[in-house]
């Protein structure tokens, strides 16, 4: 038993303890666009979903920012234009999606996540909510702050 509680708890503590950490900015230009007007800015640091962003590649492929070869970054600073973004997250069980997005100069984006875990599922199937049905699962998004637009990703709720 206790080391099943280890094996969920560990995930989740290194999560708060990195979410926790300063890191630094991400930008894709010569800081010519660093100001928050000009830049489209993905905020990838939540307790949620700490560090979701994998990778975010031009419209013409071009590999920009990648967690593994630049490790953790946050906030995402953007010239304004189309990207390829690729998110995932971790538990309770791995989900990952990939999309093309169009970011806007002064919009804020910000990476989501619903978890579901056996009790939450449990209460869920009784009362309602994101849970009902879905189990031992979890999604991801990342959300125009402004408008709620989800542009990459899926949110169930």
């Amino acid at each position: 038993m206790t080391k099943q509680i280890r094996a969920i708890a560990a995930p989740g503590l290194l999560s708060l303890v990195i979410a926790s950490c300063a890191v630094p900015t991400f930008t894709n230009d010569d800081g010519s666009t660093s100001s928050d007007q000009q830049a489209a800015t993905i905020v990838n640091k939540s307790w949620a979903c700490p560090f979701c962003v994998e990778q975010i590649s031009a419209a013409d492929g071009k590999l920009l920012y990648d967690r593994r070869r630049d490790g953790y970054m946050d906030p995402l600073k953007l010239t304004p234009g189309t990207y390829m973004v690729g998110i995932k997250l971790e538990a309770p069980k791995r989900v990952a999606f990939q999309g093309t997005v169009d970011l806007k100069a002064g919009h804020v984006y910000r990476v989501k996540s619903e978890t579901c875990f056996v009790p939450d599922s449990f209460v869920a199937a009784i009362f309602g909510g994101p849970c009902r049905g879905r189990g031992y699962a979890g999604t991801v998004w990342i959300e125009d702050t402004g408008t709620g637009e989800v542009v990459v990703g899926e949110r169930w709720s």
